[in-house]
């Protein structure tokens, strides 16, 4: 796979070495590449949609990130906005480049520059003013206090839309924030996102967030020195091979499903017609018998195959004849499905994509985990993977328990949520960048499994099948909502939007 393709997600250590890396090499001075950062992130506020007469009130700390404050508030200035600085700094020294902007802000503009000690005399704004963050950055590596956690709180009491730059104050960018961080509405960031943006415990702080690129140089970090990425439609994209002109159904390989059972159908149809949708030549669907009529009509381009009970999955013949097979959306917790399970592990020599009740199955049945077939695939929600691992402290807990996860049985493991992280076999971690709030309810899990083992059925590896699943599930998903909206969209609207998500 192409990774340069891919944004990398840094360490706060990594993007400091890359920042020293681009000095040396470029060459060039630590205090223009702030001006660089800086002019990319002025330019970027400059570009929002925001009223022409708005009033900038950009509060600075005394680090680099307060310098990056102090150069945005010159910039913004020279172009005819109106701005209000404010230092904050409970007596240490500037950084020199923080107090060389200052210097800059001082002679270069006629800017008012003000001091707090405390907040007892906070600035008035209007409430169309807007707040910029600048007071910490990266370089925070505990809870903040005094008066730094007075100036945060304050800010976050205000109703005004808040921007931070690179990092909501307070926020720490590889691992859980205990303490007060800024809210930040929106958070541009240099270069590429922190690990933080992509954890829902941190939601509240970052409820958007942005890139600007300031063109750091990375050659020099090996390849295998980084391990997370945040995927991009030229990535994905790339990834997807057209169909060849003399192909047939049998070259485009023939998924299984096993899904549902007594009250469960709905998760077979869905999951069956996202698999068709997505491209494989022939689908079959294993399910209770009592699923034939309707399967029959809601699928007709599908195989049947019964089960030989009436409502629950008891067990599959010649499961190896087929290209890969999907078990779990609906098949529910039997103890007769429960040895059909084992059974099918023991039978099925190839790699599988495991769902729902499956997962459960997996964490009832610990002893199962050893006959994963290398190179499957898991796609639990939270509660499901959690079944497996146990309980977690925090997002970042549960992400290195995914992590260990995937290598220690060496498969990939699709953690279901806003931003799907996908790790796979060797610990790299991709995190998605589709998918709106409307594609929260029952069956848009089954849809994912669908495409996914249809994917694999055409020969995809698990981990492509597993990222361009998550990716084309969640574009899928944005057209849906273009269309229904995020209130009323169905999981069945987002398989009739599966082929534009590919077209696009």
């Amino acid at each position: 796979m192409q990774k340069k393709l891919l944004i990398p997600i840094l360490s706060v250590d990594q993007v400091r070495a890359a920042d020293a890396f681009t000095i040396k090499s470029e060459p060039i001075s630590s205090l223009d590449l702030m001006e660089r950062a800086s002019e990319a992130a002025a330019a970027r506020l400059m570009s929002l949609d925001l009223d022409a007469e708005v009033v900038y009130h950009i509060f600075c700390g005394i680090g680099n990130n307060g310098g990056d404050g102090l150069a945005i508030a010159r910039i913004l200035h020279t172009n005819g906005f109106e701005v209000n600085v404010y230092l904050v700094n409970e007596g240490g020294q500037l950084s020199p480049d923080a107090a060389a902007n200052m210097e800059r802000l001082i002679n270069e503009s006629d800017v008012a520059l003000n001091f707090i000690h405390n907040v007892s005399s906070w600035p008035t704004m209007d409430p169309s003013d807007i707040i910029i963050d600048a007071l910490l950055g990266t370089g925070v590596n505990r809870d903040v206090s005094g008066l730094l956690l007075d100036v945060i709180s304050k800010i976050n009491e205000c109703e005004n839309f808040t921007i931070s730059i690179d990092i909501p104050s307070g926020l720490l960018a590889d691992t859980t924030t205990k303490g007060t961080a800024v809210a930040a509405d929106l958070t541009i960031s240099f270069s590429y996102p922190k690990l933080a943006f992509l954890m829902p415990q941190n939601a509240g702080n970052v409820k958007d967030w942005l890139t600007v690129d300031i063109h750091l140089d990375l050659s020099f970090l090996d390849e295998k020195a980084v391990n997370k990425y945040y995927l991009n439609e030229f990535f994905v994209n790339s990834l997807l091979r057209l169909k060849e002109k003399y192909g047939h159904k049998g070259t485009f390989g023939h998924a299984c499903i096993i899904a549902g059972s007594k009250g469960k159908l709905g998760a077979a149809v869905l999951a069956g017609k996202a698999c068709m949708r997505t491209g494989n030549g022939l689908t079959t669907m294993h399910i209770p018998a009592r699923g034939e009529m309707l399967l029959h009509h809601s699928l007709p381009e599908a195989l049947i195959d019964l089960d030989k009970d009436e409502d629950k999955f008891t067990g599959i013949e010649e499961p190896n004849k087929y290209s890969v097979i999907g078990i779990g959306p609906g098949i529910g917790m039997e103890e007769v499905s429960k040895h059909a399970v084992k059974r099918l592990l023991d039978e099925y020599q190839k790699p599988m994509v495991w769902d729902a009740d499956a997962i459960n199955i997996l964490a009832q049945e610990v002893d199962l985990l050893s006959k994963l077939q290398k190179g499957s695939v898991l796609t639990p929600h939270i509660k499901e993977f959690e079944r497996l691992v146990g309980p977690c402290n925090d997002d970042f807990d549960r992400h290195a328990k995914q992590i260990a996860f995937a290598k220690k049985y060496l498969v990939t493991i699709v953690l279901k949520g806003a931003h799907t992280a996908i790790v796979t076999p060797d610990g790299t971690a991709y995190f998605n960048c589709t998918g709106n709030p409307g594609m929260a309810k029952g069956g848009s899990g089954d849809v994912l499994t669908g495409m996914i083992t249809s994917l694999m059925a055409q020969g995809y590896t698990a981990e492509e099948s597993a990222i361009m699943g998550v990716y084309y599930h969640g574009k899928a998903g944005d057209i849906a909502r273009a269309d229904y909206g995020e209130q009323a969209m169905l999981p069945t609207d987002l398989i009739d939007a599966i082929g534009l998500a590919f077209d696009e």
